[in-house]
């Protein structure tokens, strides 16, 4: 640790009692230290200066609970991540999203001093840590999507799985092409400053939670689903049925990159795939299903659904894929292989 991050921290109280929470946030706070790869600035007057900030906010000046521990180790190790960046696992190739786009540390001292952080205790999941950061004249938006992120993310791991991160960064800012972007690979979302509401935090969440299997009807179906499903702001009721489904429902891309109609066709496609397993197995058993596709594997999809349709609706959900698989054979939205009875 530099001597003068170890002399900030020498008579805080918090850093003397030796919890494992105590060890990681230390450990955090000199990782945020290494030098930024290709540019090779040091980052100790930067990490200076968010100690600094933290210790004018008088719920770091009264001691860290347990929690702000956890919660200040999450953001010292994202503060160095989105500089460093991460290894894209299926190219090999680094990523940097902001990569001189903006200033980090003025976005992590903006979150410390307006406090646009908390920890989530989530049942039959690890605590997530929130973090929302936003670059001058976002910061309102900032605060709402983290609003949008703690009221919902209980659901979407309910019915999407497991955040893979114990930290999600949400970043707001303007004019990123679309309404929202998912990094997996530094566990952060991107959302334009136009579409901070909470069908679009859900979305983007979602695709944080559910297996990567690189097949829109699934990736994009499902994030459209548990959108609907958690927040209801799609133009269908869930329980419509699946024709008139495939046919009202209607997808925000108009802020967005131009899409071809086979693209809308199969998240028209997908989404409606999911509510069709919902009115036939219901909303926990359709979570159970994404939740049970391995990553990487399209093609394993359906037989996944299948393993956890009870015995009672096999022959219902078999007729369903059948049916689909026929009428989106065209546009290869599902992988139409079902296993054997």
């Amino acid at each position: 640790m530099a001597p003068v991050i170890a002399e900030l921290l020498r008579n805080q109280p918090w850093a003397q009692d030796g919890s494992e929470e105590t060890e990681q946030l230390l450990r955090d706070i000199v990782g945020a230290q290494i030098p930024r790869p290709n540019v090779g600035q040091e980052r100790v007057q930067d990490v200076t200066q968010l100690i600094e900030i933290l210790g004018e906010q008088p719920w770091y000046q009264d001691g860290l609970d347990t929690d702000e521990k956890v919660i200040l180790a999450g953001l010292f190790r994202t503060f160095s991540s989105l500089q460093l960046g991460r290894v894209n696992e299926r190219t090999g190739e680094p990523i940097y999203p902001f990569l001189n786009e903006y200033h980090i540390p003025s976005l992590y001292a903006s979150a410390i001093e307006d406090q646009r952080f908390l920890l989530l205790r989530l049942a039959d999941s690890h605590p997530v840590t929130l973090i929302a950061l936003a670059d001058v004249g976002d910061e309102a938006g900032a605060a709402q999507a983290l609003h949008h992120a703690k009221t919902h993310l209980a659901g979407v791991t309910r019915l999407a799985g497991m955040m893979r991160s114990t930290t999600v960064v949400i970043v707001v800012e303007p004019g990123i092409g679309s309404c929202g972007r998912a990094y997996h690979e530094l566990f952060l979302t991107r959302i334009d400053s136009n579409c901070v509401r909470p069908e679009v935090i859900v979305h983007e969440l979602t695709h944080l939670a559910t297996p990567i299997v690189l097949a829109t009807w699934f990736e994009e179906g499902t994030a459209y689903w548990v959108e609907q499903h958690l927040t209801g702001t799609q133009s269908v009721s869930p329980l419509l049925d699946s024709a008139q489904l495939r046919r009202e429902t209607t997808f925000d891309l108009s802020c967005c990159d131009s899409r071809s109609d086979p693209y809308e066709e199969t998240l028209r496609g997908g989404m409606a795939f999911w509510y069709d397993l919902e009115l036939i197995i219901g909303a926990e058993a359709v979570g159970n299903a994404i939740k049970g596709v391995p990553e990487g594997l399209a093609r394993e999809a359906i037989p996944a659904i299948i393993r956890v349709t009870p015995p009672d609706k096999q022959a219902a959900v078999r007729s369903l894929i059948t049916e689909r698989c026929r009428e989106y054979r065209q546009a290869r939205m599902l992988p139409c292989t079902i296993p054997a009875r």
